[in-house]
């Protein structure tokens, strides 16, 4: 299979990181309040991708800044929301303090909240732990610095990337007729790492696989309107000890009666991320879109084509008459007054 690649061009700041005790101090609700507005990369169509704002209406940020030595928290995994598609966001109530240099970061997974993250103040770099891939699109913004002004403070703008990576599979029929179809079934992909933990490293797998798989749903393949199936999965590099395989089952009928059936495995030098053409990885924020047509001599060899052969068109008859005589003449006279 080959794969085709979408890249998302999008950029994460990074910051020096130091040791300062942290504070939580009120601040007066006086002044100009923090506001923020948000852009998220769109990678492709899925449902459950946060690639606008109908469907991207939740996220949560941290916030701080330097305050005497120690660091005051503005924000602490607090959600910010939107009812009107993005035109305006509703956070928890704060103030610019002026002359004060906050740092902001915020993630959404699937407008979802993770309770298992870490904000390191001196840097504004924030670490998830312990994190299962299933359904959610986990987006995360880059670090966000802005100095409080006495008043005209803009709002903190966030730009977020796609932490994970997504894999496509578009399984075609071709060569079938129209009078049957083929069905593929169970597509799964085996010996994936799903749970990990993210740094500005990177992320860092664990060890474990899901026994039964990433599943993914049925589909017809000779279906035109059939869009391809696609899935979240954890960024991630394959070494000697597994290498993540698909798996699927073909099945084609006249709707009655199955003619033929296959169970495939690609399992070889031509594996998921050995064919991604990426040094053997999945990167976050990439599409793999993996390619793949069935026709009746990859499927079964039962398959036999309905052909025909011309044995000839038999000559015109000249004996009108019916008397078989073919010296006669059959001419048939007309006769003009």
């Amino acid at each position: 299979m080959n794969a085709k690649i979408l890249t998302l061009a999008l950029a994460a700041t990074a910051m020096a990181t130091g040791c300062m005790q942290k504070e939580v101090v009120s601040v007066p609700e006086n002044g100009s309040q923090i506001g923020f507005s948000t852009w998220v990369g769109k990678p492709t169509k899925a449902v459950n991708d946060l690639n606008d704002n109908t469907k991207f209406n939740t996220f949560y940020v941290f916030g701080s800044y330097e305050n005497a030595g120690a660091y005051t928290t503005v924000f602490n995994n607090d959600a910010v929301t939107t009812n009107d598609n993005g035109a305006n966001w509703t956070a928890p109530v704060q103030y610019w303090v002026p002359d004060k240099e906050y740092k902001f970061i915020a993630y959404s997974d699937g407008n979802n909240k993770l309770t298992d993250v870490e904000f390191d103040d001196a840097s504004g770099n924030l670490s998830i732990n312990n994190y299962t891939v299933g359904n959610n699109d986990l987006i995360i913004s880059g670090i966000e610095t802005q100095t409080g002004l006495a008043s005209g403070n803009a709002p903190v703008a966030l730009s977020f990337k796609h932490l994970l990576s997504k894999v496509k599979f578009t399984i075609t029929a071709e060569g079938f007729g129209t009078a049957v179809q083929v069905n593929v079934s169970e597509l799964k992909i085996m010996n994936a790492r799903y749970k990990g933990s993210y740094t500005t490293a990177g992320w860092a797998p664990a060890a474990e696989v899901k026994a039964d798989g990433i599943a993914y749903q049925d589909f017809n393949a000779n279906d035109p309107d059939h869009e391809a199936e696609e899935c979240y999965v954890l960024p991630q590099q394959y070494d000697a000890s597994y290498i993540p395989v698909v798996t699927f089952k073909v099945s084609v009928t006249d709707g009655t009666t199955v003619l033929a059936t296959k169970e495939v495995t690609v399992d070889d030098a031509t594996s998921l991320l050995a064919a991604s053409g990426n040094n053997a990885e999945w990167k976050a924020g990439y599409v793999y879109n993996y390619v793949a047509t069935l026709t009746p001599d990859n499927v079964s060899s039962q398959f036999e084509k309905i052909e025909f052969a011309v044995e000839g068109v038999e000559d015109w008859n000249a004996d009108v008459n019916g008397d078989s005589q073919v010296n006669e003449n059959d001419d048939i006279p007309v006769n003009i007054d």
